[in-house]
């Protein structure tokens, strides 16, 4: 069975730049407009079901997800893992709050 795992900023900030990682972020549309990393890909919680995260072909690729400050995005996993998905996930458990607070880059 997948599991979830945790990840911080710096590994993450690492495997983006490595292109090891897919960004999935589960903020509202409004957040995300406020600021968000470069790259990520915007799917609100409430559209977090299967058929419509694009899940990358290449099973190396880490699925990663962020929200505000961990919860939603650590519902985002167990939500795919109870549809089927087959690969573990990522969380990024200090999400975008942390994110900021690390000194990372952020699109406004």
């Amino acid at each position: 069975m997948p599991e979830i795992h945790i990840t911080d900023a710096e590994e993450l900030q690492q495997w983006l730049a490595e292109g090891q990682a897919v960004l999935y972020d589960v903020r509202e549309v409004w957040e995300y407009q406020e600021g968000h990393v470069d790259g990520a890909i915007l799917v609100p919680l409430g559209n977090v079901v299967l058929n419509n995260i694009s899940v990358p072909e290449d099973t190396n690729i880490k699925m990663v997800f962020m929200c505000k400050a961990g919860v939603r995005s650590h519902i985002a996993c167990e939500k795919l893992i109870s549809e089927g998905i087959e690969r573990d996930l990522w969380n990024y458990a200090g999400s975008f709050l942390d994110w900021q607070v690390q000194g990372y880059p952020v699109v406004k």
